[in-house]
């Protein structure tokens, strides 16, 4: 398999891991039960989201280009709720 293949393949997998990522935040957002386990559940996507971010950065960066600004968005909601 050429590397280009696989880095594609990669990028492709990492932007699925990135749409979940995304769920998981819009879920952790909007869940209305205790606040310190919303945080909690927040915290964890928030890293999984950079994870994610980090990783489609280092394997086709013209692509996580398109995903800074939702990345900053959850930065900005995140840095203000703790």
């Amino acid at each position: 398999m050429s590397e280009n293949r696989l880095n594609t393949e990669r990028a492709e997998l990492v932007q699925r891991l990135w749409k979940v990522c995304i769920a998981h935040m819009e879920v952790a957002t909007f869940e209305q039960n205790n606040r310190s386990l919303r945080l909690g559940l927040v915290k964890e996507r928030m890293e999984a989201f950079e994870t994610a971010f980090n990783r489609l950065n280092e394997i086709k960066p013209d692509l996580a280009v398109q995903y800074k600004p939702e990345l900053d968005r959850y930065r900005a909601w995140y840095s203000t709720e703790v």
